[in-house]
Formats: C-alpha cells, structure tokens, sequence
C-alpha cells in the first residue's frame, strides 16, 4: 500500500487550502470561529433545499455565488463573486473551521475545492485577524517555535525523538500523535501505529489481508497524516537549534496545522519545556531536495 501525499492538495488542478487567521485574543478567535460554522452550516441547509443548484456547482456549470453567500458578503463588505464549492458536495465537518488559542483554522476539510480560499481570508481581515494561507501554487503556512528545555540532554532528546531531518519522510510514529484530539477513541489504532510505520517503509507494495485490514491501515496513515510535520524552507534557513538550554524550530510546517501544532506543544510540555512561544507566518513553498511534482 502507497499513500502519496504531503501537501493538503492534490495535483489535478484542485485548490485545497488552509487559511490562518491570528486575532488579538483567544476570546475574539472563538467568536469568529463559532460564527464561520455558523454561516457554513447554512449555505450546506440551503443546498439541502435546492437540489438543482448543487448539482449544477458540482458539474462546474455555474460559479454564482449562493443566496447565504451573498447576504455574508454584503455584511461583511467583501467582494465575492465565486461559490464556495466545497460546501456543494459535503456535510458541516469540525475539521472545517478549528480554533486553537487565538488562532482559527479555516480550511476544505478532506472535500475538494477547485475555486480556492474564496471569502475567507477577505472574512477574517475584516474580523480583525493577521492571516497567513496555504495554497495549491506556491504558498505554504509555517511555524517558529521556540521554548525553555529542562536540560541540554532533554534538548537533545527532544531533537532526536522529532526526527526532522528527512524532509521527504511523513510516515513516521511522531512521538506527538498521542495528542491527537482524538485518541482516547483511538487507542487501538495508535498501538498500531508503529508497527504500521515499520511495514510500509520495509514493503513498499504491503498489502493488507482484509477489507478490516485495510480499513485499519487507512485510518492509521489518517491519524499520521494529521500530525506529521517537516522542515520547510523559505526565504530564512528551515533548522533545528539548541543553544544552552534554548531550544527552536524554525520553518516548521505540518500537514494539518490545526491538529498537529497543538499536538506538538503539548508534547514540548510534557517533556518539560518551559516558556513555549510559537508564530505562524506564510512563505513561499519550496520542495525538499530530491522531491518533485511527481512526489505528491
């Protein structure tokens, strides 16, 4: 079994996204998120209602903008002219819009979208928010971190238990993926996931014995997938550094940034770090040496 993927899109012409949108305050971060789900959860109850036109987005032979979407864009004072297409061919997902700290995630979720971010990063200026996207083209989200190690042989521990030196390399037991928001539910899957990691990277052609089997497989990569993470490099050099007891990620990127970020903290905390800052930011997407197009 091969799973080819690291970007959150695909190489068909899709334009899957993830928008950060970065607020003054944890609280008005929440507003912002509850009302985007909100007003997702109506234009997917007005498709519900109006079959014709959501099969006539789904055929791309229309990109007029719904009702709901045009009453957002008149209240907001945005300019919007192309459907949000995703939400034409999905249910509300949680994975849509997340809110971490002061931060809101807004992304297609596992739906694909050909028209793009569309509104939301227009949306969340106008909420007040410093955005940085992701996007099929060249833009990639990335994250500095840097914290207070208990000690230089934690530090270093730390640096080798994150294995970030193989940037082509996203199939890995992370030691973070324990805080996945969901693995209390999980529990079977993550003990299965070394194991996993060790046959896909000895058999390349592995394939499982059952239809369960499979299914296991793929909702163990999923789980990988969620928190994987790698240095990308930008305009300013993609490192690891320990310096005493200053210990920094530079140019992290990760596959969900939503799920893995918050995973990663709270791994740095239970190693005993102190004095946890993060940024996020957007730069220019580079492929790892030795990666092509061919690749993703």
């Amino acid at each position: 079994m091969k799973i080819s993927i690291w970007r959150q899109f695909s190489s068909n012409h899709s334009a899957n996204f993830t928008i950060v949108g970065t607020f003054d305050s944890a609280s008005a971060a929440q507003r912002t998120a509850d009302s985007l789900r909100d007003d997702l959860r109506r234009i997917i109850a007005w498709y519900s209602q109006n079959e014709p036109y959501r099969q006539q987005v789904l055929d791309m032979a229309t990109i007029e903008p719904t009702p709901i979407e045009k009453d957002m864009a008149t209240q907001y004072g945005i300019h919007h002219e192309q459907v949000i297409d995703f939400l034409a061919n999905s249910r509300y997902h949680d994975d849509m819009v997340q809110v971490f700290e002061n931060h809101v995630f807004v992304s297609n979720g596992n739906v694909e979208t050909f028209i793009g971010p569309n509104m939301f990063d227009q949306l969340m200026m106008k909420l007040g928010a410093k955005i940085a996207l992701e996007v099929e083209g060249g833009e990639a989200v990335l994250v500095d971190i840097a914290c207070e190690v208990p000690s230089k042989q934690i530090g270093d521990e730390i640096i080798q238990e994150a294995d970030l030196s193989d940037e082509t390399n996203v199939i890995k037991a992370w030691p973070w993926v324990v805080n996945h928001p969901k693995s209390r539910e999980l529990d079977d899957i993550l003990s299965g996931i070394k194991t996993f990691v060790e046959n896909y990277h000895t058999q390349s052609d592995h394939k499982s014995s059952s239809v369960e089997a499979i299914n296991n497989d793929y909702r163990i990569s999923q789980i990988i997938l969620c928190v994987s993470a790698r240095l990308q490099q930008s305009r300013t050099a993609a490192e690891v550094t320990l310096d005493d007891r200053q210990l920094a990620f530079r140019g992290l990127n990760f596959s969900k940034i939503a799920v893995g970020l918050p995973a990663f903290l709270t791994w740095l905390e239970s190693k005993g770090c102190k004095n946890i800052h993060h940024s996020i930011y957007q730069a220019a997407w580079n492929l790892p040496p030795g990666m092509s197009e061919d690749d993703l």
